[in-house]
C-alpha cells in the first residue's frame, strides 16, 4: 500500500493550504517542496531562478522528488512544475497516491513571487499546458473551486 500522499496542481491553487490542513488532520509530517529547496539552496526560488536558471531549479527540484519519494508516511507539497519531469512523478508515484488539485484558471492569480506565473497570461498559458499532464499523473482529483473546508474533505 502506498503511504505518502503527493499534491499536485497549479500555482495558486491551494496546494500548500491544502496539504497543511491535510498533515494536521491526518497526523502525517509535511514535506514542502518549495520549503525544503529554498532551504536547501539558501535563496528564494525567484533568486534561484534568477541567478542559476529554470534548469539548475529542475535539477535540485528532480534530487528532492527523489529522496522524498523514498519517505513513510508523509503528506508532499510539490511545487507547480513538478510533473514536467518524468522521473520526478515516477519516484513519487512509487510510494505515494497523487493528488491533483484542480482550481479553475480564472481563481488563479499570478504572483511576482512565482518566476514563471507573473501575470495572468503567463497562467493561462502555464494552465493550459500542464493540465494534461496533471491529469496525466493524477490518481485522485480534487476539485478547488468552493471553500477550502470543503475541498479538504473531498
Amino acid at each position: 500500500m502506498k503511504s505518502n500522499l503527493v499534491i499536485i496542481g497549479m500555482p495558486t491553487a491551494g496546494k500548500t493550504t491544502l496539504s497543511t490542513l491535510l498533515a494536521k488532520e491526518t497526523g502525517r509530517r509535511l514535506i514542502s517542496m518549495d520549503k525544503e529547496l529554498e532551504r536547501e539552496m539558501k535563496m528564494s526560488i525567484a533568486d534561484c531562478f534568477q541567478r542559476y536558471g529554470e534548469g539548475y531549479f529542475r535539477d535540485r527540484e528532480s534530487d528532492l522528488a527523489a529522496r522524498a519519494g523514498k519517505e513513510e508516511g508523509c503528506v508532499i507539497d510539490c511545487g507547480g512544475g513538478i510533473i514536467l519531469r518524468e522521473e520526478n512523478m515516477q519516484a513519487l508515484q512509487e510510494n505515494g497516491t497523487i493528488i491533483w488539485i484542480d482550481r479553475p484558471v480564472e481563481f488563479l492569480f499570478p504572483s511576482a513571487d512565482r518566476p514563471l506565473s507573473r501575470d495572468p497570461e503567463a497562467v493561462a498559458e502555464l494552465y493550459e499546458h500542464r493540465q494534461p499532464l496533471y491529469r496525466d499523473w493524477a490518481d485522485l482529483m480534487v476539485h478547488n473551486d468552493r471553500s477550502i473546508e470543503e475541498a479538504l474533505q473531498e
